[in-house]
């Protein structure tokens, strides 16, 4: 599934600071890479009796999941591979739910036990967040592989 995602600011912000040679709060180049991903049952609301997603928003510095706020979150590592710029102004993050994923089938609260995701984020190594996007419900069904697609633009 293709998920449309924004650049957060808390990046955009580090971003400026590198390019300032002025990073804070022991931050590093090195920790800007992308390094794992997020994704929760938060960020939607109730529409007519159906749960429609939230719209990402450029000011969000964590998933609206907290995994104890009664809405269930699961973290993975990226792997280099996962990551891809096509060098024109697009960033591609791939991110993957394999059909076993330990600690995430059977873990859903919102709809037990199946985990109803619509958001997904994807943090750096500092652990700030980089990339946030909202989906339609996906519901992560033991058995079953999920791929999550981020497509975002920069530079324009």
């Amino acid at each position: 599934m293709a998920i449309a995602s924004v650049f957060v600011n808390t990046h955009t912000i580090k971003l400026a600071q590198l390019a300032a040679n002025n990073l804070t709060g022991g931050k590093t180049p090195a920790n800007m890479r992308l390094s794992y991903f997020q994704v929760g049952e938060g960020a939607f609301q109730v529409v007519d009796g159906s749960k429609v997603p939230i719209a990402p928003l450029a000011t969000t510095t964590a998933l609206d999941a907290t995994g104890t706020n009664g809405k269930f979150r699961y973290q993975k590592s990226l792997s280099p591979s996962d990551v891809s710029d096509d060098g024109a102004g697009t960033l591609t993050v791939v991110c993957t739910l394999s059909s076993t994923e330990a600690g995430l089938d059977g873990q859903g609260m919102a709809n037990p036990p199946n985990p109803e995701l619509f958001e997904i984020g994807v943090f750096d190594a500092d652990n700030d967040l980089v990339l946030y996007g909202t989906y339609d419900q996906v519901v992560k069904v033991a058995g079953t592989e999920v791929v999550l697609t981020l497509v975002s633009s920069y530079g324009s």
